[in-house]
């Protein structure tokens, strides 16, 4: 039997988050924990909130056609979408996110949920007016997968269509600091590696057979320091260099607290 890639992988493990807590693995609040029916509405609103700041950044207007979420969850920015476009896209890697999210806006007939599969998404090329994403690409497992999404943004959007997400970068000295500490990694880190290991190929098991459990130790922590989980940061260069190259022009682009970079992007 063929070893599950690194996406199946990955989309196992946020089954995972989804089918334990997925408000707070979404939203990492500990008011999102077992939300309430008033922290869930705070939830959706912080959807609205978020998506009117991504307007105000972009000077985004209401276009008719289709606006896409990128790594959609329960489809807290995708509902919060109806105020920019006509139709709704909320794309994921994980199969029980979607059908929580299909549940959780069943009463909106604007919208819909697919799932991203192992190469391209589940959209046909040069058909969307907006792609939307906030804190996702920085958890992708790899850099390759990061610029690929990056990629895909710029083939599904029209001619003038906008892309609005944000992904935290590295100057030089982040670079450095990097370095040295994943130098220390090799160093001290091999029982952290063995343990990392293990967890990534019982959810490999996971992807295959749906058979295996975990516990809230491993759900909480262990989880955490995964690659499909684990916070990355892409160099400012290797990220203008992904925008440019599938065809996006950058409108604005502005690198706050922590490296958290936000970029506007026109399809040319």
């Amino acid at each position: 039997m063929p070893k599950p890639s690194r996406r199946a992988i990955d989309a196992a493990a946020w089954d995972v988050f989804a089918r334990h807590q997925p408000y707070y693995h979404i939203l990492s609040h500990p008011s999102m924990l077992s939300p309430g029916p008033d922290q869930q509405a705070e939830f959706w609103a912080s959807g609205e909130q978020d998506i009117a700041s991504l307007q105000a950044f972009a000077g985004l207007v209401f276009e008719v056609g289709a606006g896409v979420d990128l790594g959609c969850g329960l489809g807290r920015l995708t509902r919060a979408l109806r105020a920019l476009t006509s139709h709704q896209i909320g794309l994921d890697i994980s199969a029980e996110m979607l059908i929580q999210a299909r549940e959780a806006n069943r009463a909106f007939s604007s919208m819909e949920f697919r799932q991203i599969g192992e190469h391209h998404w589940p959209i046909e090329t040069g058909s969307c007016v907006l792609v939307s994403s906030l804190y996702v690409l920085q958890h992708m497992s790899t850099l390759d997968l990061m610029e690929h999404s990056i990629s895909e943004m710029g083939r599904i959007l029209v001619p003038g269509g906008k892309a609005v997400f944000n992904v935290p970068t590295l100057r030089w000295r982040g670079h450095l600091i990097q370095w040295m500490r994943s130098l220390g990694e090799r160093i001290t880190g091999v029982q952290r590696k063995e343990r990392l290991k293990a967890l990534e190929e019982r959810l490999a098991r996971h992807a295959r057979m749906g058979s295996e459990t975990f516990t809230d130790q491993e759900i909480m922590h262990d989880m955490f320091e995964l690659d499909s989980r684990r916070m990355k940061s892409i160099s400012i260069s290797r990220l203008r260099t992904a925008i440019r190259t599938c065809g996006l022009k950058i409108s604005r682009m502005e690198r706050g607290e922590f490296g958290l970079t936000l970029v506007a992007a026109e399809k040319q």
